[in-house]
């Protein structure tokens, strides 16, 4: 974080240096609702034997209960009217379980974006714009035993904190207008600072993407993007595995390669349809024994009833390859598999202008050759949001 600290605070200076001289803005959102979730831990779906642990036949537990969603978005912007804007951004989001004996499977995210935006040139509602600016955050969910939902321990030692971290880094992004072409480019440097659980190795890493993306208008109702994105895991404690599935101590590191492409088409009057797909790469810097390919596509439908009624139904499938890894780290056992569907309709009613109802029913599947992470599980939502 050290190398990047001066370019935060220097920054931050230019950013404050517009504040008296221009006209602001200021919107914000925020959302409660309450949700049933039928799986709050994830638990298997049925006995298996854990071939990590010796050949433990395991017997989860599916707990099920109420839950509190709750969101808050501010945006900031000083300097709206003008080609230089100081812009602030912070979002909360929080799952809260109603029953005290599921309270350690709440949720607690805080992101703080702060940055200077400087538009290059302004036509209706496009711009050419440059953004620079610093991200900082706390996120907070426990590592959890998914056939308990009891904190996780080893070596007798609680290490449920092992997921929560802080954040902070910075983010450059810039789009260009030109005809029927919307192009898009970013790169985030990020440090991830998570807890010290002293009896296992620390998450705390380094991550960078570079990324872009063109999207081009194919005619009246057709739009169509792709695009590619490069990210890296610098891992600092946490240790790779070799070719067996053994740990060793040499650090993690992950190189990613992503490419999504979709297209947007307007059906009718009131339909819209979208249908996306992603192919992205995991190579393990060590000996690869994590890597990875995936395939991703998703499909939503979206139906406006009238200005004030809409309805979403969305369909996902992804499966996940490791030519290398093993079911449960062990060699005797079939190639990691991973493969998942996830079907959700949503609606929205907005009966009192910046007032709305949201709700949504999801049905969540994950089928693996390793049994710890094949589970089913079934989440309804409703939520009253109120925005200005």
């Amino acid at each position: 974080m050290t190398r990047i600290q001066p370019l935060l605070t220097a920054m931050v200076l230019a950013c404050s240096a517009n504040i008296a001289f221009a006209q602001s803005s200021m919107t914000w959102r925020t959302d409660i609702g309450t949700g049933f979730d039928s799986n709050i831990y994830k638990a298997p779906s049925g006995t298996y034997v854990d071939h990590a642990s010796g050949g433990q036949i395991v017997v989860p537990k599916t707990h099920s209960g109420t839950f509190v969603p709750a969101l808050v978005k501010v945006s900031y912007r000083n300097g709206a009217l003008t080609k230089n804007s100081l812009l602030l951004d912070y979002r909360f989001s929080g799952l809260y379980y109603l029953d005290g004996a599921f309270d350690n499977a709440n949720q607690v995210n805080h992101r703080l974006r702060v940055g200077d935006e400087f538009v290059l040139r302004r036509k209706k509602s496009r711009k050419d714009s440059v953004y620079a600016g610093l991200i900082v955050g706390r996120h907070q969910r426990l590592y959890l035993d998914r056939d308990s939902g009891d904190d996780q321990e080893f070596r007798n030692s609680n290490v449920s904190e092992r997921y929560v971290y802080d954040n902070r880094g910075v983010e450059l992004n810039a789009c260009k207008h030109t005809g029927r072409v919307k192009l898009d480019a970013e790169i985030t440097l990020m440090d991830k600072d998570y807890k010290d659980t002293v009896a296992i190795s620390e998450y705390d890493h380094r991550y960078l993407a570079v990324g872009g993306a063109v999207k081009f208008r194919l005619a009246k109702y057709t739009k169509w993007q792709i695009g590619y994105k490069y990210s890296v895991y610098d891992y600092k404690e946490r240790p790779s595995r070799d070719v067996l599935g053994s740990l060793k101590g040499a650090p993690l590191k992950y190189v990613y390669h992503a490419v999504r492409t979709g297209i947007r088409q307007r059906l009718l009057k009131q339909w819209v349809a979208y249908l996306d797909y992603e192919y992205k790469t995991r190579s393990d810097e060590y000996v690869s024994y994590h890597d990875y390919s995936k395939d991703q596509i998703r499909g939503r439908v979206l139906f406006n009833y009238s200005k004030n009624t809409r309805v979403k139904l969305s369909a996902t499938f992804w499966q996940r390859d490791y030519p290398y890894a093993f079911a449960f780290d062990d060699p005797t056992q079939a190639l990691k598999y991973y493969e998942g569907n996830n079907l959700e309709l949503s609606g929205r009613f907005t009966w009192i202008k910046n007032r709305s109802v949201d709700v949504a029913l999801a049905q969540v599947d994950e089928d693996s050759t390793d049994l710890r992470y094949k589970y089913s599980r079934f989440l309804a939502r409703v939520r009253l949001a109120w925005e200005f």
